[in-house]
């Protein structure tokens, strides 16, 4: 069975290939594309829930859920985050089978990922309001990963900063030198 979605819905006979290949090509992530290109969301979402993601009720988020992902990751994964469990953050998508968006929305909300699914209609609209004065940018399209390369680093435990350097004589040369032929000694 295909690992991605389009993969998943062909095989299930509920998209072309087309469908499939033109959702691809858009500027959004797959699950929204193929509602806009055609797929009944309802349809999406049974899809999705058979494969066994549960949906919540009501899309109302909580302000701590709401602080974890900025805005600009949140409406460009099509993610809303909806609140914190002991398993992690709750977060409703509309293709939670994708790992790839997951482990991003793991990595930048610090959290494990308990991932929901939605209709993509009603995502689209509590993501307007739960980020009401987002406005889209060229940046949008481009992950977020700049809190990776500047994320403070600790040192390794038991890292002595303030040790001398080890004596030259403590170095074993890799290469040898080039030359006439003979070993170094």
């Amino acid at each position: 069975m295909p690992d991605d979605l389009g993969g998943r819905l062909l095989a299930a006979t509920l998209v072309s290939a087309q469908q499939v290949a033109e959702a691809a090509r858009s500027r959004m992530p797959l699950a929204p594309a193929l509602v806009e290109g055609g797929l009944d969301e309802f349809i999406l979402e049974s899809f999705l829930r058979g494969e066994g993601y549960q949906s919540d009720d009501a899309l109302n988020p909580t302000h701590d859920a709401l602080a974890r992902l900025p805005s600009g990751v949140a409406q460009r994964l099509w993610a809303l985050p909806l609140r914190m469990e002991e398993e992690g953050l709750v977060v409703a998508m509309a293709d939670p089978s994708d790992a790839h968006t997951t482990r991003e929305l793991s990595l930048i909300s610090g959290a494990l990922l308990v991932p929901r699914v939605a209709l993509v209609s009603e995502l689209r609209a509590a993501l307007d309001r739960a980020y009401p004065d987002y406005v889209p940018s060229p940046d949008d399209d481009e992950p977020d990963i700049t809190f990776e390369l500047t994320r403070p680093r600790t040192p390794a435990s038991g890292l002595n900063r303030d040790a001398t350097p080890p004596d030259e004589d403590d170095f074993v040369p890799l290469l040898r030198p080039k030359g006439n032929g003979s070993a170094a000694t």
